[in-house]
């Protein structure tokens, strides 16, 4: 049998040993080719029962399993609870309100309850979703990957609508999800995908039982290209009446990630607003540099996967540390960097390297005013560090939905080929009035694969820059 839910797919009693089975693990799992196994599976597995997202389809699972009977039970939804609250601001542009009329769509579909909103960084995806909260008028449950985020989206929250500090509820833990369910207090949750996936993986019911205790009618997934297992999981073992993904960037990094990505949710609808234009706005200079290494140095950075950044950032504070740090100073010369004194965050691959760097910063320009931003950190020492005028951090924490205010010059040491990484990079630099937006793209063209690396970013920088400026050491 196929019971169909609201955010699930669950085929009952499946043969593991079957074709249909084989099918399905074949088009919704990734396949490993160097270690020939599978190693994730966008459904989840309990006994003989097989559990997908909704967003795949019913015909589309029928399609895998013809032979079995559909079931259509919405009785398994959460039970929402009705929140109200009054926005403090309109809709700014014509974008925006598009995006929300096309999402309030989906209180009347018949077919879906699901929408797919990607937005440039800095259209406005957060208030558009906190807009349309407040018209579907259902308890929300905002899921992102780090407490920055969660606190950025309490901010956003009481920025725009009349909510108090203590009508937003953020989720980090076992212990703030026990003391909500014992007595929900909040009328907007904001839960972090850590907590929820630990539940999970104790628990598959615990989820659901979460969303019924605290009465959630819509789920928003925030930067729905990160921990997509956990969004798979997610919706495959829990039920909410609307359910909205968020993104700047809707797809993977990886091809075969991307290829899985794709299918899980190509039939959720989809606004991204690209028919009313985006103004391009960004400065990209590409900077060269080369940390000269030997042929030892260029094998010893591959691994069976390919080339590898935190060999490369190992080697360079090992052996080529003098040309980076030249690079780096031949950078803040050329753009006056301690004289301008502007929002300037450092980019760096590894915390070593971070710290290392920070060091040599502060004795060579005695004056400089840095700070460090790390997920090692508490989430109070990481706010302080965004105060400070010169940031150091790295890909991991920083290229995604954080909001640094002032913000004017990125200067990224880290190799990668990502459209989507680097996407999420220059969406960092805001369009402000009266603000540089400018992005430093620094290479070791020391190695090939760097150069590589640096020729898929040139594709994207041509399509989104206002201005492309190439530089060579000095």
């Amino acid at each position: 049998m196929i019971e169909v839910g609201r955010n699930n797919i669950i085929v009952r009693n499946v043969n593991l040993s079957s074709k249909e089975y084989r099918n399905a693990e074949y088009a919704f799992s990734l396949y490993d080719r160097v270690t020939h196994k599978y190693t994730f599976s966008a459904f989840y597995i309990e006994g003989n029962d097989l559990y997908f997202p909704s967003s795949i389809t019913l015909p589309v699972i029928q399609g895998l399993f013809p032979k079995e009977e559909v079931n259509i039970n919405f009785n398994t939804t959460a039970k929402s609870k009705s929140i109200e609250y009054n926005m403090k601001h309109e809709p700014r542009d014509e974008l925006q309100r598009k995006a929300i009329a096309f999402l309030l769509k989906m209180k009347n579909d018949p077919n879906t309850h699901q929408r797919f909103l990607s937005l440039e960084t800095g259209s406005g995806k957060t208030y558009v979703t906190i807009n349309l909260i407040s018209k579907l008028k259902k308890k929300p449950l905002i899921i992102v990957d780090t407490l920055d985020l969660a606190g950025q989206w309490k901010r956003e929250f009481l920025n725009h609508t009349d909510l108090k500090d203590d009508d937003i509820i953020i989720l980090s833990g076992q212990e703030s999800i026990d003391k909500e369910v014992l007595k929900p207090s909040g009328k907007v949750y904001i839960a972090i995908h850590r907590t929820l996936g630990n539940m999970l993986s104790s628990d598959m019911n615990s989820v659901n039982f979460l969303m019924n205790k605290l009465g959630i009618g819509i789920r928003v997934f925030d930067e729905s290209h990160v921990d997509f297992g956990n969004i798979c999981k997610i919706n495959a073992l829990s039920n909410v009446n609307y359910t909205l993904y968020l993104t700047a960037t809707p797809s993977r990094s990886a091809y075969m990630d991307n290829s899985l990505y794709a299918k899980v949710f190509k039939n959720v609808p989809y606004f991204n607003g690209k028919d009313l234009g985006s103004e391009k706005y960004h400065t990209v200079v590409l900077y060269n540099f080369d940390s000269h290494p030997s042929l030892d140095d260029k094998l010893g950075i591959k691994t069976k996967y390919g080339f590898s950044t935190p060999k490369w950032a190992r080697y360079v504070l090992d052996g080529g540390y003098e040309f980076f740090l030249k690079a780096v100073t031949d950078i803040f010369s050329l753009f006056k960097l301690i004289e301008r004194n502007k929002k300037t965050v450092l980019m760096l691959p590894t915390i070593e390297m971070i710290k290392k760097l920070n060091e040599d910063l502060k004795e060579l320009y005695p004056s400089i005013d840095t700070g460090i931003f790390i997920g090692e950190l508490s989430k109070e020492k990481r706010e302080k560090a965004l105060e400070h005028k010169f940031i150091l951090t790295n890909d991991k924490i920083f290229d995604k939905g954080l909001d640094v205010k002032d913000l004017e010059i990125l200067i990224n040491f880290v190799p990668f080929g990502s459209l989507v990484k680097t996407e999420q990079i220059i969406g960092r630099l805001r369009n402000r009035e009266g603000f540089l937006s400018i992005l430093i793209d620094v290479t070791d063209k020391g190695f090939i694969e760097c150069e590589r690396q640096l020729k898929l970013r040139k594709r994207f920088y041509k399509k989104k820059a206002k201005k492309i400026i190439e530089l060579k050491e000095h």
